[in-house]
């Protein structure tokens, strides 16, 4: 097992002169990356930062980003990564809970002022020392993230060694995406990071050849991971620095993709603008989830890009805990979350932590080697997340077939009541998000005086399409969905609230149809 830094050294002397990074016009070899991240880890040692201070990077998925964060990784310097949709409030709470030291942030941000972001919560954030922008900004408690990239620092290599992580030390302090609660700040160490996604990466059957670009944020696990893996397996990187369908067909196209990542809306949208416009990249791989996966999309992805198409399912605490597998049937990349990654093990529990057996649902637990260490500063939230042999609790209700594979039945909270009879959100869900006008749903509780719950459906719609609510029940009664089961209010929305990686966020939503209905 080897960390991040020992990782680029190797990929630097292996591939040298080969192309590592393309973000727009910038190609960066390999030897560059080395060398670049090489020069900045000494430029942050430079600032004061040191093995096990905490680094905040906010930043899209540019080169800016894939630099910095290897420039930590060599130092030790324990990463918190966060998406660039968070404002004054989630960044606060984060930058005091993790105590950041340094954030390296753009200076603008699709028309917002990153810089001022900051500057606005830095009085409250008592352990922030540095701001490095990347990008043009102004004022003189600043530090430009390209003059130290362009300066040859006063630091000798000692010092870099001196700093150098060991396997058990830190990596990482990511936040969840939080859909029903506030966040929680998982530790990773390089450990529980790096190990289980050289297997992902092996199973996966990366290569030499293959060219990668990630649809989702760095900042979130399903991406994070692919930067180190990019170097490590000798693949040509892409940056997306803004997501948008053209912008990918664009790229694919350039740079010749052969990998991609990213959650069904994107791979859903990417599908329609490239029937309108007639353009259909050749894929070898397409690695989605997140949410429920449509037949349909998955038809469409084999038929129109030539790939195969895998279905994971992952979370910050545990990176990618099931998948499927390239040679697997097709069908399971819809029907199922896959099965556990190499090393990691599955259990389905009932609500008194006894095992299930197959076909029936309870909650998963899961461990592996790439389970996370502990919710960093939050002991309540540890003493129940965890059996007492190391199971993580993970709140997803699945049921395992007698193959292994694991099937999605919703989330523990995520149940709705409904006068003693239970509705599994999930199931009204997968088979709704298959309507031919429905582009995103989500099925939520709603109060009601005599049953305790009634069930409601939040939808948005596909371009130019409408639905009602009786077309809804009739489609899910043709599909043998018992009466109790199905919605009893229809609302749509042009677009329905997500987090930050592209997940419903359904306490919005219930607070929504309550405050329509007081």
């Amino acid at each position: 097992m080897a960390t991040i830094d020992e990782i680029l050294d190797a990929a630097a002397d292996e591939y040298g002169s080969r192309v590592a990074v393309v973000d727009g016009n910038t190609e960066l070899t390999f030897a560059e990356v080395g060398e670049l991240s090489k020069r900045l880890a000494k430029q942050f040692i430079h600032l004061g930062i040191r093995k096990g201070d905490k680094v905040g990077i906010q930043l899209p998925n540019n080169w800016h980003y894939v630099v910095s964060h290897f420039a930590l990784a060599r130092i030790g310097a324990v990463l918190t990564p966060l998406n660039m949709a968070y404002r004054q409030r989630e960044l606060r709470y984060m930058l005091q809970h993790n105590e950041v030291k340094m954030m390296i942030v753009p200076g603008t941000w699709r028309g917002h002022d990153q810089v001022s972001l900051i500057r606005e919560i830095w009085p409250e954030v008592p352990s922030l020392t540095h701001i490095v922008v990347s990008g043009e900004s102004t004022g003189r408690d600043l530090v430009s993230l390209s003059n130290l990239l362009n300066a040859e620092p006063d630091v000798k290599d000692a010092e870099l060694i001196a700093n150098r992580p060991e396997l058990d030390d830190p990596f990482a302090i990511m936040f969840t995406s939080g859909t029903e609660n506030a966040p929680k700040a998982t530790l990773h160490t390089y450990r529980t990071f790096v190990p289980g996604h050289v297997d992902l990466a092996q199973e996966y059957q990366y290569t030499e050849q293959d060219v990668i670009l990630c649809l989702g944020s760095f900042s979130h696990m399903f991406a994070l991971p692919m930067m180190f893996l990019g170097v490590r397996n000798g693949l040509r990187h892409v940056m997306l620095e803004s997501y948008s369908p053209d912008a990918f067909l664009e790229l694919a196209a350039r740079e010749s993709v052969s990998v991609s990542t990213g959650v069904p809306s994107q791979w859903l949208d990417i599908l329609r603008r490239s029937d309108e416009i007639g353009d259909h990249p050749a894929l070898r791989l397409v690695v989605t989830g997140g949410s429920k996966i449509p037949p349909h999309m998955v038809h469409e992805l084999r038929d129109k890009f030539c790939c195969t198409v895998a279905a994971q399912w992952g979370m910050t605490e545990v990176g990618a805990g099931t998948y499927t597998r390239p040679d697997d049937p097709p069908e399971k990349s819809w029907e199922t979350i896959g099965r556990a990654c190499p090393g990691g093990e599955a259990r389905v529990y009932d609500e008194q932590l006894n095992r299930l057996p197959p076909g029936e649902i309870g909650e998963l637990g899961y461990r592996s080697p790439s389970r996370f260490i502990e919710y960093y500063k939050n002991p309540a939230a540890n003493e129940s997340a965890f059996t007492d042999d190391g199971f993580f609790l993970t709140g997803d209700l699945v049921w395992m077939d007698d193959e292994g594979y694991l099937h999605f039945a919703g989330r523990t909270r995520d149940t709705i009541n409904r006068g003693g009879l239970k509705i599994h959100a999930a199931e009204i869900e997968d088979l709704l998000i298959e309507h031919p006008a429905v582009r995103q749903v989500s099925l939520v509780k709603m109060p009601d005086p005599r049953l305790g719950e009634r069930a409601c459906a939040f939808v948005s719609l596909i371009e130019e399409k409408t639905v009602t609510l009786e077309e809804l029940v009739t489609y899910l009664i043709a599909k043998g969905v018992a009466k109790y089961k199905l919605p009893e209010r229809l609302e749509v929305r042009t677009e329905l609230p997500t987090t930050a990686t592209g997940k419903v966020r359904k306490t919005v939503l219930v607070s929504e149809i309550l405050n329509i209905l007081n």
